[in-house]
C-alpha cells in the first residue's frame, strides 16, 4: 500500500474524530468502540487462521452493540421513571 494513501486515509480520519469529538455522547461513543475493537478482533483471529463466517464477523459484534443499546436504555428508564 503507498504510503501516501496511508498518510491521507489518517489524516482524514482524525479530521472526521476532531470534529465530531464534542457532538458525541460518552454513552454512546464507548460501547461503539467496543464493539469495533471486537469485530477487529474478530477479523484478526480469520487471518490468524480461525475459519469464522463473514456474518459472525459483523453479527456478534451488531448483537453486542445492541445489547449495551437496551441496556442504556434499561437504565435509563429507571432512574428517569
Amino acid at each position: 500500500m503507498d504510503p501516501l494513501v496511508v498518510l491521507f486515509g489518517f489524516g482524514v480520519g482524525i479530521l472526521i474524530g476532531l470534529t465530531g469529538v464534542d457532538r458525541v455522547p460518552v454513552a454512546f461513543l464507548r460501547p461503539a468502540l467496543g464493539c469495533v475493537l471486537l469485530g477487529s478482533a474478530l477479523g484478526v483471529l480469520t487471518k490468524a487462521g480461525l475459519d469464522l463466517p463473514a456474518w459472525t464477523i459483523v453479527g456478534v459484534p451488531a448483537a453486542v452493540g445492541a445489547a449495551a443499546w437496551l441496556v442504556h436504555r434499561l437504565q435509563f428508564r429507571k432512574t428517569t421513571g
